[in-house]
């Protein structure tokens, strides 16, 4: 876990990335300064910053579409946070409506991601930072501004090492159809997804009641840190709190040493300018980096117009580590309440126990499938003193490098056997898997290579013996490091884009069981029983909902009542300092 914490993605410096965000950042906070207007300078900053951010790299159309969605996602958050700000029952029931809603965008993958953090973390600092003299619309409207400079400068500085245009693009009417029925799918069918969504936003809008009931000064660090800290998986969510945690210590350590030295408003802004062009320049090295940088970019920011030395740094470290440990504790008890799933998607246990499955049936007693299989799966990377290796992502089982390996199963039996999870997993070449595959920044994609006994399922297959046939290399991965794993286990690498390309190259290369082989195979009758299953796990689904619906509208009560207060306006001044 520490090796991947701080595992460097991409090496080198980009200076004219790191010269175009840190215009973006700094730019309308100086000018701002200037014309004696720091509210109106502050926020245009942030929205320079998290749209720059949010501008990808790729193809003009790509920047420019993830740059804009972004800016307009993020403008959106602003108004609902300067609208709600005065109110602890509506901060925190927005803050769990609309956290929800962003953690849908991981279904487009690392973009959708990253623009879902943006515009979420938007939404707690706008809800948590006082709006003073700017209401609504001209708070709106200046971060808007800042946002639109922000993505243009990302765009251009982008450009240069960008891909060609590429003739036949579908309509941009298509796309954004294409893309709100892939959201659609995501919240009522994604059942990983939506179990994060929840987890998230009812967790934010806990500590959004928290700290504003407190009257916390800059107490929306805590939910801002586990917005960030949180992900679907615990692994990852660990791996991600170790960044963190470690990015704000060396983050704050530093701005510690400029608040100390100088309290002048235009050193203070020269210093924030310097933190944005290492963001930006390093920004695609990993997380940390970005955590290190990021800390000091952001609170230079409010202390060139809000001085308050070194106590700004102390309370940024207090605050984010506090954060981090309730976003895990809370977290981990929710994990601990969910059903128990597989790494795939096993429908083993739902064919009675003394039946065999159809492919059982077809070959004998053991559940043979002729031939080598195909699927898609995900490794971790693991250092341990030497070069880089493959590892089960749940398990952490290493995979040996040249050679097969052989599943087994802590029962004592042969693996995979039709009773039992055991054996090696992958899934089967489909859209949905291809996209599932390729939306982890921490883990390797690629296309495994099965032997041996397999058992063959809906969603994908466990078998015997298996090994890296191929490893996918999206445009912002290390394709250096996949190169020298794909000679280590004599795996090929393939330079890919999107979901469609990977499905496309199992298609053209006969990799993986159609459709309706699987069909044949698995057996109608297990395939309504799956059906069954899915009805069933979507009525639990359904319940959970509510449950969450009701805890949100509880929480909503408390704000009210706390909201009416006497004691509520002492907080609500301490809030504004």
């Amino acid at each position: 876990m520490w090796a991947e914490a701080f595992r460097v993605e991409r090496r080198g410096l980009d200076p004219l990335a790191g010269l175009a965000g840190a215009v973006a950042s700094c730019a309308p906070l100086a000018l701002g300064v200037a014309a004696g207007e720091p509210a109106i300078g502050v926020i245009a900053c942030f929205g320079g910053l998290n749209a720059a951010l949010a501008v990808p790299r790729g193809r003009l159309r790509e920047r420019l579409g993830w740059g804009v969605g972004a800016s307009l996602g993020c403008c959106a958050s602003v108004a609902l946070g300067t609208a709600v700000q005065d109110s602890v029952a509506a901060s925190t029931v927005v803050a769990f409506a609309w956290i929800a809603l962003t953690a849908f965008l991981r279904t487009f993958g690392p973009k959708g991601g990253l623009t879902g953090f943006v515009t979420g973390a938007i939404f707690v600092i706008a809800d948590g930072i006082p709006a003073g003299p700017l209401d609504v619309g001209t708070r709106t409207l200046w971060f808007l501004v800042g946002s639109a400079a922000g993505v243009g400068l990302m765009v251009a500085a982008y450009a240069r090492d960008a891909p060609a245009w590429r003739p036949g693009a579908a309509p941009l009417g298509k796309v954004l159809a294409q893309g709100a029925r892939r959201f659609g799918h995501a919240v009522a069918r994604d059942r990983r997804l939506r179990g994060h969504a929840l987890r998230l936003a009812s967790i934010v809008a806990l500590t959004t009641l928290a700290y504003q009931l407190l009257g916390l000064q800059h107490g929306y660090w805590v939910p801002l840190t586990v917005l960030a800290v949180l992900q679907p998986e615990e692994h990852a969510s660990d791996v991600r709190a170790v960044q963190r945690a470690a990015g704000t210590f060396v983050g704050t350590a530093l701005i510690a040493l400029v608040t100390i030295a100088t309290g002048a408003p235009w050193l203070m802004i020269a210093c924030q300018g310097l933190a944005a062009f290492g963001l930006f320049a390093l920004f695609a090295r990993g997380y940390f980096w970005l955590v290190v940088l990021l800390t000091p970019t952001a609170l230079l920011t409010i202390s060139a117009v809000d001085y308050q030395g070194v106590e700004v740094a102390a309370e940024r470290a207090g605050w984010s580590a506090l954060g981090t440990a309730l976003g895990l504790a809370l977290a981990e008890a929710l994990w601990r309440l969910r059903p128990a799933v597989d790494e795939m998607p096993d429908h083993a246990h739902s064919r009675p126990r003394n039946q065999p499955s159809s492919i059982v049936a077809a070959m004998g007693d053991a559940p043979l499938v002729p031939g080598r299989l195909y699927g898609l799966r995900t490794w971790r990377l693991v250092r341990d003193g030497g070069p880089e290796r493959l590892a089960a992502p749940q398990r952490g089982t290493p995979w040996p490098p040249g050679g097969w390996l052989r599943a087994a199963c802590e029962a004592g039996h042969r693996a995979p056997a039709p009773d039992c999870r055991c054996g090696l997993h992958a899934w089967h070449p489909r859209l949905a898997f291809a996209r599932r595959v390729l939306a982890s920044r921490f883990e390797l994609p690629g296309i495994v290579e099965a032997e041996g006994a397999v058992e063959v399922h809906e969603d994908g297959f466990r078998a015997e013996r298996a090994r890296p046939y191929a490893f996918v290399v999206l445009p912002t991965r290390n394709a250096r490091l996949a190169e020298r794993l794909a000679a280590a286990y004599g795996a090929e690498v393939l330079p890919l884009r999107r979901a469609d390309e990977l499905l496309a190259v199992c298609r053209e290369r006969g990799l993986g069981l159609r459709e309706r082989v699987v069909e044949e195979l698995v057996g109608p009758e297990v395939l309504a029983a799956h059906r069954r299953a899915r009805v069933r796990r979507r009525r639990a689904d359904a319940a959970r909902v509510l449950a969450a619906a009701l805890a949100a509208a509880t929480l909503g009560v408390a704000g009210v009542v706390a909201d009416h207060e006497p004691a509520d306006r002492g907080a609500k001044a301490a809030r504004s300092r």
